[in-house]
């Protein structure tokens, strides 16, 4: 039998949402760098709180797209 574990989604935790899209919003080697460091935090945690890699991995990605997706919208206001 397996155990799953399951957390609150990251895409939907406003306080990442809003440091992602900040990373996000900078341009550069740096920025770039901030993203990876993070994602690799991110993903470390999940995995060290049980949650499958793969699923890990979704995760982070999900929280990537949400974060994309807000800067979309705030471009789209702005024009």
């Amino acid at each position: 039998m397996s155990a799953s574990v399951s957390a609150f989604p990251l895409c939907r935790q406003r306080e990442a949402l809003v440091c992602v899209t900040e990373i996000l919003k900078k341009n550069g080697e740096q920025a770039n760098q901030a993203w990876r460091d993070m994602a690799k935090d991110l993903l470390q945690q999940l995995v060290g709180r049980g949650i499958a890699v793969h699923l890990a991995e979704a995760e982070v990605r999900s929280l990537l797209y949400a974060a994309l997706a807000e800067l979309k919208k705030a471009d789209a206001r702005r024009a």
